[in-house]
């Protein structure tokens, strides 16, 4: 029982960053294009968002 736990502990860590990957690559190239600062956070934002619905999501269904 122990391990299966550990095992979707690892996982969330992964996912967050890889998360946190895919969010500094965007970020990285909004400032390449000159982008405004405002697009890239806000879907950094909204991507945290939807890592922490899918985190309670599958809490939810342990």
């Amino acid at each position: 029982m122990g391990t299966i736990i550990m095992i979707i502990i690892s996982a969330i860590i992964l996912g967050c960053s890889v998360g946190a990957l895919v969010v500094g690559l965007i970020m990285w190239n909004s400032n390449k294009m000159g982008d405004s600062k405002g697009g890239y956070h806000n879907f950094a934002k909204n991507h945290m968002n939807v890592i922490s619905k899918e985190k309670i999501g599958t809490f939810g269904e342990l």
